[in-house]
Parts: structure tokens; C-alpha cells; sequence
């Protein structure tokens, strides 16, 4: 991408906020995770507690392990602020597929294949998490590869809100989807 996807404007917001502003009514906490906690100074977070990574450069794994770290909860919902057509229908399906005895739950993308975000983490996973991460493995997968998830398969029209931003040309595109759907409504 060539910067921080999280600043980024989405709207009237950056994307961080954005999606802050989606999850703070849904949830009793919202934190996020973030390489600098100065480049939050000025952002309009809500009630949201920012945290800085435990370790940086270690990509998204460590980012859930320091967020499961700080979590008062049992279990967590985990965004990435790369995703900004997640919607509330789309979290209250994820939240709503939620069980006992699972470590995770997760989109399936093909069989034994899942999408990690946004997915459902149980605190108590910190402890493999932490385990991958002093072995130096950064991989969300093989961390779900050795967890017990939960699959939610979602349905064809709702596929289009796990789109993310890798390049700059799907940050523009995203923006035009938006734009296109606001008029629709």
C-alpha cells in the first residue's frame, strides 16, 4: 500500500475510526492495537483503549495476542482496519454463530481454509499465540491450523464486505463501491 491503512479517510474518518465507530455501540470493550500509539493522539476513537503491539513488525498475530492480552472478556471479535465494508449485520452473524468449545470462529473460505478476519478469539488462545510467536512463526493460519474453529460460511452477497486493502488501486476502488452504494440507498 506505500502507508498505514489505518489513517487512511474513509468518509469523514479514517479507517480506524470508521470501523471503531461500528464496534464501540456492539461491544462492552474495543481496543486497538497499533504499531504507535502516538499516531492515535488525535483521532476520534470513542471509548475505544488503544494499545501499542507487544511486539512490532510481527503482523497480525501478534497484534490479536496483544489485544487478547488487554481483553477483560473471555472471547474477543477481532477486525482489521483493512476491511471497511464489514458491517453490524455481518459482526452479529459472527457473534450470533459463537459457541462453547471452540478456540475461534472463523469465515471459511474452502474447506479447511478460513479467513481469520473478523473472527471470534477466545483469551485463553493468547497462550499458543504467544508459543507460535517466541518460535518466530507470524502466521494467523498456522495458528488456526492448530485451534479448534468454528467455520462460518457465508452467503454470496455477503462475501463482498470481506473486501480488503492490499494496493492502493482497491483503496480507490472500495471508496467508488461506497459512493455507488450510498446513492443506491
Amino acid at each position: 500500500m506505500g502507508q498505514d491503512k489505518a489513517f487512511l479517510r474513509f468518509g469523514e474518518a479514517t479507517m480506524v475510526e470508521h470501523l471503531a465507530g461500528l464496534v464501540g455501540p456492539l461491544f462492552e470493550e474495543t481496543l486497538v492495537i497499533v504499531d504507535s500509539r502516538a499516531k492515535t493522539e488525535t483521532l476520534r476513537l470513542g471509548k475505544a483503549r488503544v494499545y501499542e503491539d507487544w511486539v512490532t513488525g510481527r503482523g497480525p498475530l501478534a497484534a490479536i495476542y496483544t489485544g487478547l492480552l488487554y481483553s477483560r472478556q473471555a472471547a474477543s471479535c477481532v477486525f482489521t482496519c483493512d476491511m471497511p465494508l464489514v458491517d453490524q449485520e455481518l459482526i452479529r452473524d459472527l457473534v450470533g454463530f459463537w459457541e462453547e468449545g471452540y478456540d475461534a470462529v472463523c469465515l471459511e473460505q474452502a474447506p479447511g481454509r478460513y479467513q481469520p478476519f473478523p473472527g471470534i478469539y477466545l483469551r485463553s488462545g493468547r497462550h499458543l499465540m504467544r508459543s507460535l510467536l517466541d518460535k518466530g512463526e507470524n502466521s494467523m493460519q498456522r495458528f488456526l491450523e492448530c485451534s479448534s474453529v468454528k467455520p462460518l460460511v457465508l452467503g454470496r452477497e455477503k462475501i463482498r464486505l470481506l473486501a480488503n486493502l492490499n494496493y492502493i488501486e482497491d483503496y480507490y476502488r472500495i471508496l467508488k463501491e461506497k459512493d455507488d452504494w450510498a446513492r443506491k440507498e
